[in-house]
Protein backbone atom coordinates (compact mmCIF):
# COMPACT_ATOMS: atom_id res chain seq x y z
CA UNK A 1 0.00 0.00 0.00
CA UNK A 2 2.84 2.39 0.87
CA UNK A 3 4.43 1.87 -2.56
CA UNK A 4 1.17 2.71 -4.34
CA UNK A 5 0.75 5.80 -2.18
CA UNK A 6 4.27 7.00 -3.02
CA UNK A 7 3.63 6.39 -6.72
CA UNK A 8 0.37 8.35 -6.59
CA UNK A 9 2.13 11.17 -4.73
CA UNK A 10 4.86 11.32 -7.40
CA UNK A 11 2.24 11.50 -10.15
CA UNK A 12 0.43 14.26 -8.26
CA UNK A 13 3.67 16.24 -7.93
CA UNK A 14 4.32 15.87 -11.66
CA UNK A 15 0.82 17.12 -12.45
CA UNK A 16 1.23 20.11 -10.14
CA UNK A 17 4.62 20.86 -11.70
CA UNK A 18 3.07 20.81 -15.18
CA UNK A 19 0.26 23.13 -14.09
CA UNK A 20 2.77 25.53 -12.49
CA UNK A 21 4.88 25.55 -15.66
CA UNK A 22 1.80 26.18 -17.80
CA UNK A 23 0.73 29.07 -15.55
CA UNK A 24 4.24 30.52 -15.69
CA UNK A 25 4.12 30.51 -19.50
CA UNK A 26 0.75 32.28 -19.42
CA UNK A 27 2.06 34.94 -17.03
CA UNK A 28 5.18 35.62 -19.10
CA UNK A 29 3.08 36.04 -22.26
CA UNK A 30 0.89 38.74 -20.70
Amino acid sequence: VEFIAKLAFKNLCKKIERIMNAEEIVYTKQ
